[in-house]
């Protein structure tokens, strides 16, 4: 006897209802192209969900550094304030940063301790301690969650496009020199950081609104964290208007 034939059929949605349709023997030639087309789809939605999927957890990371650096920032304003009001009769001094020390090696040794400390070498982690308590400017600017942000959001937006990138890079630096023209002070600077971010965020988050998705729940998810960029970016925007106001009056 020879083996049983299989059939193919496919499901289709006509509003709340679903029908099924018969295509035919498996082993007809059309059923065949029509089966593999549909396995083709099957995969590229798989991918498009697992690459969505990526850039939400980013995003989701995002959102939690920058609701920190929201709170420490609110903080600092408000201890701000408070010396402002207790001291109504005097202005507040702008003071600024000593500039900091220069790193006692060059990149290549730096790299080449970093390497080592990686290792685990106790010995290599002290001197790298040592190194980035002597130096201000270096730790402030590898921890800075800002910063860290800030390159994942570009590595989203831009993808492999290297020129996408480095224009953003600059952007964001012309930006900066122009928001501190009007003063550097550190409470500034930090204000001027959160702004940066949060700016860049929200365009991340119109731009991923604004790609066509299969999911209307990827689309409310989107829809919501574009909403929490907003009030976090005008909260920024606000946060350093006021202080440059408490500073100047």
């Amino acid at each position: 006897m020879g083996a049983a034939k299989k059939y193919a059929y496919r499901s289709i949605r006509e509003g709340s209802e679903v029908f099924s349709v018969y295509l035919g023997p498996t082993e007809d030639p059309v059923v065949r192209v029509i089966n593999r087309h549909a396995e083709l789809v099957r995969a590229s939605a798989a991918a498009e969900d697992a690459l969505v999927g990526r850039e939400l957890e980013i995003s989701d990371w995002a959102d939690r550094c920058l609701c920190l650096v929201a709170i420490i920032s609110n903080r600092n304003v408000r201890n701000l304030r408070k010396r402002r009001n207790r001291a109504r009769d005097h202005k507040l001094r702008r003071a600024t940063l000593e500039p900091s020390q220069t790193i006692p090696m060059t990149c290549r040794q730096y790299d080449e301790l970093v390497a080592t400390a990686a290792t685990g070498n106790e010995e290599a982690l002290a001197q790298l301690r040592g190194v980035l308590e002597a130096n201000p400017m270096l730790y402030e600017l590898l921890g800075d969650i800002n910063e860290h942000v800030r390159r994942q959001l570009i590595a989203v937006a831009a993808g492999t496009s290297v020129d996408v990138q480095e224009s953003l890079k600059l952007m964001i630096a012309e930006q900066q020199e122009r928001l501190l023209q009007a003063g550097h002070t550190p409470p500034e600077q930090m204000l001027v950081e959160q702004v940066l971010t949060t700016m860049l965020d929200v365009g991340i988050q119109r731009i991923a609104l604004a790609q066509p998705h299969r999911k209307q729940s990827i689309v409310r998810r989107l829809e919501q964290q574009l909403r929490r960029s907003l009030d976090r970016h005008l909260a920024a925007v606000k946060a350093l208007v006021e202080v440059r106001q408490m500073l100047t009056d």
